[in-house]
């Protein structure tokens, strides 16, 4: 990687039929298979977390949502780097477990997504990379 390069955080995850997606605020990816529609900041069930590296910095972040019958869709979204306890991205300062606070992306940005996160058979991987601040000048 790059100079400036701290880390990085992948989640893998599936949609689930009550996905929402109407918090302004928050983006969320539950380790949970079930979801209610009470849920409506979480994009897809039954996650899973890699982290490699440092979660410092500023973060640039890619969610792609895979589906056979439905296509492929992606989102970026930039942010700064938390403490990656929990696979939640928020709009907000608050970086009280979340992986990035400050984030350009919450759940209502990705509304137009939600037929495809809605079905079971979507499979979503959220890349998240942490890059010292100097390395975003460029």
């Amino acid at each position: 990687m790059g100079a400036g390069y701290q880390g990085t955080v992948v989640v893998w995850c599936r949609g689930h039929p009550n996905v929402q997606l109407l918090h302004e605020t928050t983006l969320e990816a539950t380790g949970e298979p079930r979801l209610t529609p009470r849920g409506d900041c979480i994009a897809c069930v039954s996650a899973r977390v890699h982290v490699e590296g440092r979660c410092e910095g500023l973060a640039r972040g890619l969610i792609v949502a895979l589906n056979p019958w439905l296509g492929v869709r992606e989102v970026q979204f930039t942010g700064v780097a938390c403490d990656c306890s929990k696979p939640v991205i928020r709009r907000s300062g608050t970086c009280s477990g979340c992986i990035a606070c400050r984030a350009s992306v919450s759940a209502r940005d990705l509304s137009h997504l939600r037929q495809l996160l809605s079905s079971p058979f979507t499979r979503v991987v959220l890349v998240v990379s942490f890059y010292a601040a100097s390395e975003d000048q460029h």
